[in-house]
């Protein structure tokens, strides 16, 4: 048995199954952009998120797909000897991708792609769950978008805007309820 120095910090949680079986899809079609400094302190509240969209701290951006990809450690040297690097936060990325493209669309995405950075992100997942809740998964750091426009070659691929979607946190995106007649 290794005896190692965490002095009791960070306990789990409970752990419990999914019940009956049931497990949950990806896919994220449409997500919320938050300004920095919203007001937003629960993401499943339906009044706080329409009151954002209301008053220009959000956007909304629909028929689109997100993704959160697998985070990278950022690890420091411990000056203990023999001991393993630690993980003091981790960058984490998803990808961000839109066949909407259209002249107002080439504007909107334009400040997105220059370095816009914003207050955080309420991701929504596609699919419900056997028992009808739909959830988001709420980013709550600020966040940073690169890429761009994408015109492929040939005509057998779509015009896009395609980018990955940067933040850097200690802990994985919280999930939620989706917050009632919100989205699309």
């Amino acid at each position: 048995m290794y005896n190692c120095s965490n002095y009791g910090c960070d306990p789990l949680d409970a752990y419990v199954l999914n019940e009956c079986n049931e497990i949950l899809l990806g896919g994220f079609d449409q997500a919320i952009l938050l300004e920095c400094n919203h007001q937003i302190t629960d993401p499943s509240n339906a009044t706080q998120v329409n009151a954002a969209l209301a008053n220009g701290t959000a956007t909304l951006v629909t028929e689109a797909s997100f993704s959160i990809e697998a985070p990278s450690a950022v690890t420091v040297d411990t000056l203990v000897a023999c001991q393993p690097p630690r993980t003091v936060n981790y960058t984490r990325t998803g990808m961000y991708k839109n066949q909407n493209v259209n002249p107002t669309n080439v504007e909107f995405h334009a400040p997105i792609f220059r370095g816009k950075v914003f207050g955080g992100l309420i991701i929504r997942m596609c699919s419900e769950t056997d028992n009808g809740n739909g959830y988001v998964y709420w980013v709550d750091s600020s966040v940073t978008f690169t890429g761009g426009l994408i015109g492929p070659a040939n005509n057998t691929d779509l015009q896009r805007f395609e980018g990955t979607i940067t933040w850097t946190a200690k802990t994985d995106p919280a999930m939620y309820n989706e917050p009632a007649g919100v989205f699309a």
